[in-house]
């Protein structure tokens, strides 16, 4: 009797729903698989943040950095702009009544260039540290010098910081061009150059400054008076040759000078 009593009760136990007959809820497979599907995308999501992130991070901090370069520019060339209509509007212009300009038909191109002296490339090596030494080189400089300046096709050129005025001579002479050369005195080797095109003028006069004798830093200007060379024009008329007379002759100033750098001299470069 104990033995039939015990085994209903284990039976009752160690029952399950499978064992019941019961079956499972299909809503447990679907939490089941939502559950997965979440956590494979989470998984996903996670992987791709880490990939993105340093880009979209950099992404973000240039176009940042662009924007605010960019508005810093723009701010820049505001005030630029107002300091210019400041001044223009602070000066006092004078019109000469005597000459009227309107007459005067001659077109004269003038170029101005600093060279830059090979003396004060090599005295200051940390200026142009990122220059590749052959680039500084006289002999490549002089002769894209050359070809630079004659590209625009100029009546006068006026350079600064000249230590080789013989080079420049030689080459430009080949093109038509004469010159004159004024050095600085003391240690500086360097000065001003002022040529002209021989075939538009001739000097009349020609005379230079040195700055140091007015108590002013050791450099120099030139003056050179340039006579308009007479250009006449054949012109054909009811089957005759006319020579015609294109310009009247007169005088060109020209004057040249290398301007102190130093932005808290002003009172030096008033001077010059």
């Amino acid at each position: 009797m104990g033995d039939s009593g015990d085994s209903p009760s284990a039976t009752a136990e160690h029952s399950s729903p499978n064992s019941l007959g019961k079956r499972p809820h299909r809503h447990d497979k679907r939490s089941r698989k939502k559950r997965k599907l979440l956590l494979s995308s989470e998984t996903e999501t996670c992987i791709r943040i880490q990939t993105i992130k340093p880009d979209s991070t950099r992404t973000f901090c240039s176009y940042t950095r662009k924007h605010t370069d960019s508005h810093f520019q723009r701010q820049d060339r505001i005030r630029t702009k107002s300091r210019r209509n400041h001044s223009w509007q602070q000066r006092k212009w004078t019109y000469s009544q005597q000459h009227h300009l309107s007459n005067y038909k001659d077109r004269v191109v003038i170029v101005s260039y600093n060279i830059l002296g090979v003396e004060n490339s090599t005295k200051h090596p940390e200026l142009y540290r990122d220059v590749s030494p052959k680039y500084l080189d006289w002999e490549y400089r002089k002769k894209i010098l050359c070809k630079e300046v004659k590209g625009y096709q100029p009546s006068i050129l006026c350079f600064q910081e000249v230590d080789h005025f013989d080079d420049l001579n030689e080459i430009l002479a080949k093109d038509g061009f004469r010159g004159v050369y004024k050095a600085r005195g003391g240690e500086t080797c360097d000065g001003c150059a002022i040529f002209w095109k021989t075939e538009l003028f001739t000097l009349l006069h020609e005379e230079n400054i040195e700055f140091q004798r007015f108590g002013l830093r050791n450099n120099v200007a030139q003056f050179c008076v340039l006579k308009v060379i007479q250009i006449f024009v054949i012109t054909y008329f009811f089957s005759c040759f006319i020579l015609v007379e294109a310009t009247t002759s007169r005088s060109l100033l020209v004057g040249n000078t290398h301007v102190l750098y130093n932005p808290k001299r002003g009172d030096i470069k008033l001077g010059q």
